[in-house]
């Protein structure tokens, strides 16, 4: 997992989780405030898996060699 993926895990499992429990914010109101950072964890995580699966994919028909880490889009 990545910085990034880690840091929006730590975020929602240390802040919006704890806050959802808290009767202050309705569920409505953390979803206008928050549910953006829940698709963009579901988008990230779903985009890194692909990029892990092509690198994988182009590993194993190329072999594994450093030309192929510095192939640049």
């Amino acid at each position: 997992m990545t910085c990034f993926l880690q840091d929006l895990v730590n975020l929602i499992q240390r802040y919006l989780e704890p806050l959802r429990s808290k009767t202050f914010l309705s569920h409505d109101e953390m979803e206008q405030l928050f549910g953006s950072v829940y698709r963009i964890f579901q988008f990230h995580r779903l985009f890194l898996q692909s990029l892990e699966n092509i690198i994988e994919r182009t590993v194993m028909a190329f072999g594994p060699t450093d030309d192929i880490l510095r192939v640049r889009l």
